[in-house]
């Protein structure tokens, strides 16, 4: 099982308008509805600092199975020059005959 090319565009998405600090694109990203979207924001926000902060991000990302044969894409942004400095994003993506759809679930910065 391997992350697919729109899973991929839309995990480059994420991070791109997180280093811009653009809520209201990243909002638009996700093709389900946040469960608490203020939180989403709040989390958005200060991952978005934490992101700008970081000298050299490097992104990883893990596929495992989800319910009802959907896909957990778990994504860490950490920065090269220090471990202290650590996002986390998690996808939920259901892949379909005609695409994917794909819910940012978490976005948030992990503590130390």
């Amino acid at each position: 099982m391997r992350i697919n090319s729109e899973e991929a565009a839309l995990i480059r998405k994420t991070i791109d308008t997180a280093s811009r600090g653009e809520w209201s694109i990243f909002r638009e990203l996700s093709d389900e509805p946040f469960l608490n979207e203020s939180a989403m924001q709040e989390q958005f926000e200060m991952a978005s600092v934490e992101i700008r902060s970081m000298s050299n991000p490097k992104t990883t990302a893990s596929l495992q199975r989800g319910p009802k044969g959907s896909r957990m894409i778990y994504v860490d942004v950490v920065d090269k020059n220090t471990s202290s400095k650590r996002v986390q994003v998690i996808l939920h993506s259901v892949v379909k005959e005609d695409g994917c759809k794909i819910g940012i679930w978490v976005f948030a910065p992990m503590p130390n």
